[in-house]
């Protein structure tokens, strides 16, 4: 109840995104007056905003987000890749918390983000977006000084590089060779090979532990 001198009201502690109907009846001294209603409806619960990217690396990035408006009970993260099978990983923070690095990423991919606020009412709207890691692997691979049981490769190095896998697999009968050199190598032969024969080479560049994804050709050896 409201002194009648009173036109207008706050009314609080409601449910958000909820249809509502509010009646007003005056009150005169001899009793109620004639009652009018009309239907309202409060806002969805306020988002995150403002998606932001930093320190990208091969298996890890930084999102960041602004807070909304309204309180927050905390945030919940969800990603996955775009483009590969693969499970939907979530992570959660607090309330005073806007920004998370996620880490054991693959490198070179985008990611699907979504970002809910958890509140009173529960989950806001997601704030979404596409992120992408840093891909971790040569470029220009090519193959020369091929003969019948040998041949070489040679790529640009990558600049974050401290080792490189290189892998020489024959396509009819799956049979491999393996070598590992060091980051500032571009180029590396394999012997022994089987004349007249189509092989695959494969690249992995390696930062400490983390391994990208093969970079690869196929050329066949002379008759």
């Amino acid at each position: 109840m409201v002194p009648g001198s009173q036109n207008n009201v706050l009314l609080k502690a409601l449910l958000s995104d909820t249809e509502y109907k509010v009646t007003v009846t005056p009150i005169y001294g001899d009793g109620e007056g004639v009652s009018v209603s009309a239907p309202g409806k409060t806002l969805p619960p306020s988002g995150p905003q403002n998606l932001r990217v930093s320190e990208e690396w091969y298996n890890s990035l930084r999102i960041t987000w602004d807070p909304p408006s309204s309180p927050v009970k905390g945030y919940r993260i969800v990603y996955k890749p775009v483009s590969v099978a693969g499970p939907t990983l979530e992570t959660f923070v607090a309330a005073n918390v806007n920004t998370i690095l996620i880490t054991n990423l693959l490198s070179g991919m985008d990611y699907n983000v979504k970002i809910f606020a958890s509140q009173a009412s529960g989950f806001s709207d997601a704030l979404t977006g596409v992120v992408k890691t840093l891909f971790l692997g040569v470029t220009d691979l090519q193959a020369d000084q091929i003969q019948m049981t040998s041949m070489c490769a040679h790529w640009q190095v990558q600049r974050h590089a401290t080792a490189y896998r290189i892998v020489i697999e024959s396509v009819q009968d799956a049979k491999k060779q393996e070598s590992t050199v060091g980051g500032g190598t571009s180029r590396h032969c394999f012997y022994g090979l089987q004349p007249a024969s189509q092989y695959k080479i494969s690249v992995y560049s390696k930062v400490q532990e983390i391994e990208g994804p093969s970079v690869s050709i196929v050329e066949r050896t002379r008759k």
